[in-house]
């Protein structure tokens, strides 16, 4: 039952989830793939997930391991998990009977887009500045500080100033 009012919401806000099993709805956000799980035996766990977002061979392992750590250290709800060669985004919560469900999913969604896109920047080599805020070279402003970086560090300080609350 709870399944359905968080398709209900989903489809509110735009999306078109679809039923993949019992538990799992799939569903798209600018270009990814997310899975919505949410237990019929604990209606209080949500799960959203963005799968497999990178496949990596062997020898990026170390490189791969270091910017999971980065992230999985900076962002507290989102965490990063390295299975199979794959690298997955996941946020997994306990709805409490206060929560704006709506306002939760979207907090969800735009949460995994901001460690997806923070980890693809990384793994390409570019530098957010804002991840360095121990580095003293502040003005290192060169042409990889292009807008996307910009929108990308603009929506993870707002994150982190959200989750310090």
């Amino acid at each position: 039952m709870f399944q359905e009012i968080i398709a209900d919401k989903l489809e509110t806000m735009g999306f078109e989830p679809k039923r993949l099993g019992d538990d799992i709805f799939v569903f798209e956000y600018n270009g990814m793939k997310l899975l919505l799980v949410n237990e019929k035996d604990n209606e209080s766990f949500l799960s959203i997930s963005v799968p497999q977002f990178n496949e990596f061979a062997d020898e990026e392992k170390i490189v791969i391991y270091e910017i999971v750590n980065q992230i999985n250290t900076m962002l507290r709800y989102v965490k990063l998990i390295v299975e199979n060669n794959n690298v997955n985004a996941v946020y997994e919560c306990k709805l409490m009977s206060c929560d704006d469900i709506e306002d939760l999913l979207e907090y969800m969604i735009k949460a995994l887009e901001i460690a997806v896109d923070v980890f693809i920047m990384k793994l390409k080599g570019v530098d957010i500045s804002f991840l360095n805020q121990d580095d003293d070279d502040d003005d290192d402003d060169d042409e990889s500080n292009t807008d996307s970086v910009a929108d990308v560090e603009s929506a993870l300080e707002i994150f982190l100033r959200d989750i310090d609350g």
